[in-house]
């Protein structure tokens, strides 16, 4: 009389649940040759599949009903990972198991090598692109407007030694990321240019970047990614 699999025995002492990983792949009962771990299957009780994966022949037959189910497209090889014994397994061995059984990972576009690999190439190219802002605050908008009319006489003059000091950087910053922005981060030379400049802007104020409140020329430099709160 042939034995089949009494049912998926919960480790934390739920009730039982019927078997539905019989081989045809059709959510009936799976069939055991001899009793064993109390009448289970290997996905449905933890000590029958340990003692399953502790042998070659164990592995193969679990190998060998997964690329089964994997073939013939059955929900059961699904399942197999989602509400069997198999969830107890390390996700390594787990993703071996995938692995024999034929499935494979699918990675996104976006984060493959070869899209990577890709983007480092334009980069390389035409420069890396400047991080995005979003609209200065009002006291950055002066402090940049002073920097950009500086010693003309039809703007009047500031005593402000930081637009003294900087003012020729703050205004070929916002020239070039302008720039950027009309051409669509094409220019190679406008981003080289803007980081060459982010650079320089950096060292000269990171030393006044402690913490709130912030110097007017530090808080700018944050609103134009070129510190950050770290």
């Amino acid at each position: 009389m042939p034995q089949y699999c009494a049912g998926f025995q919960d480790p934390s002492g739920g009730s039982a649940a019927p078997c539905i990983f019989a081989k045809d792949g059709k959510g009936g009962r799976a069939y055991i040759k001899r009793k064993r771990d109390g009448n289970c299957c290997a996905f449905c009780c933890v000590q029958a599949l340990e003692h399953a994966l502790n042998s070659r022949f164990g592995t193969r037959h679990i190998v060998r009903r997964l690329i089964g189910w994997q073939k013939q497209g059955s929900p059961t090889y699904k399942a197999a990972f989602v509400m069997s014994s198999l969830v107890v397994l390390p996700e390594a061995r787990q993703i071996r198991l995938r692995y024999k059984a034929g499935e494979r990972s699918r990675f996104l576009q976006t984060t493959s090598w070869l899209h990577k690999r890709k983007v480092r190439l334009r980069r390389l190219l035409s420069g890396r692109p400047p991080p995005q802002i979003t609209k200065l605050s009002e006291e950055s908008e002066q402090f940049l407007r002073a920097c950009k009319y500086y010693g003309r006489a039809d703007h009047p003059s500031t005593d402000c030694a930081w637009v003294k000091l900087l003012h020729k950087d703050v205004a070929a910053v916002s020239h070039h990321r302008q720039q950027l922005r009309r051409l669509g981060n094409r220019s190679r030379h406008h981003r080289r240019a803007w980081w060459k400049l982010r650079r320089t802007i950096r060292k000269c104020l990171l030393p006044y970047a402690q913490g709130p409140p912030y110097l007017i020329p530090v808080a700018w430099a944050m609103e134009e990614a070129i510190l950050s709160d770290a």
